[in-house]
């Protein structure tokens, strides 16, 4: 990263031989070069937000609408007493979540504005508020760590926060890569009753459609072994809408090489 642009290609890809490489970066060129450029000579900064969600719990359990509806749920007879419970924990739920919402908007309405680009990613759990990527140009560091420090010094007996980088912008592009043998691509046709893998999107999915009309749960039942084909069917659909959609065109030649799958994702 310090010498060069680094292909930010999704954790866990393995490729078996050089010459699959030479191919991926043949068959993802004009992608790769389209997507750097967007993103320009910028990195990734993670910033995770977390608190203790029970002292939250407890806050929201202490104030006057909760405590009156326990009250309220404590003076039911106990056969009614378990569902209004488990209707007042959904109640806390919500406003522990929103919250939770309100506080990472604001946060991120702070970052916002000393970055590129921001990325929401998943939450773990509900010790965690806020886990935002940041994409980041050389002169944006800085900022980046003064507004972390501010806010952590704002938010210091509630949030944690940790600032995490640099990487790769894998939030922003990640490199999919797949490896397809010649059997992948037989079993995928004969699943779809299609002549041979050189087909357009649209035949794969006229395929997939006539198939799914008897093979769906809805119309086959519980049957596990329909539930299994359905299955199959879909992951055929998959595979072969990937190929069909590749630029430029993976050449099949009834050769025993596997073919590279190429896919550039996540940008916004």
């Amino acid at each position: 990263m310090d010498f060069s642009t680094v292909l930010p290609v999704k954790f866990g890809t393995l490729l078996e031989t050089e010459a699959q490489v030479q191919m991926l970066l043949r068959l993802g060129h004009d992608e790769f070069m389209r997507t750097t450029r967007a993103i320009g000579a910028c990195v990734e900064f993670d910033v995770a937000v977390t608190w203790n969600p029970a002292d939250v719990f407890a806050q929201i359990a202490a104030t006057p609408q909760i405590a009156a509806l326990k009250t309220q749920v404590e003076a039911l007879p106990a056969e009614e007493r378990v569902r209004a419970s488990v209707g007042v924990g959904q109640v806390v739920k919500q406003v522990f979540d929103a919250q939770r919402n309100a506080t990472r908007d604001a946060l991120v309405q702070e970052l916002g504005k000393v970055v590129k680009r921001w990325q929401l990613n998943p939450l773990m759990d509900d010790s965690m508020v806020m886990n935002v990527a940041c994409l980041v140009a050389d002169e944006q560091l800085s900022p980046l760590e003064a507004a972390v420090m501010t806010l952590d010094q704002q938010h210091e007996d509630r949030l944690q926060f940790r600032l995490i980088g640099p990487l790769p912008p894998y939030s922003f592009a990640t490199v999919e890569a797949r490896v397809v043998h010649d059997a992948h691509l037989v079993e995928a046709c004969r699943v779809l009753a299609l002549p041979d893998a050189t087909c357009t999107p649209e035949q794969v999915k006229h395929a997939f459609y006539q198939k799914a009309r008897t093979m769906h749960p809805d119309a086959a039942g519980n049957d596990p072994e329909a539930q299994a084909a359905f299955v199959r069917l879909t992951e055929a659909y998959r595979l072969m809408t990937d190929v069909a959609q590749q630029t430029p065109a993976i050449p099949f030649d009834g050769g025993v090489a596997p073919r590279i799958l190429v896919r550039v994702g996540g940008t916004n």
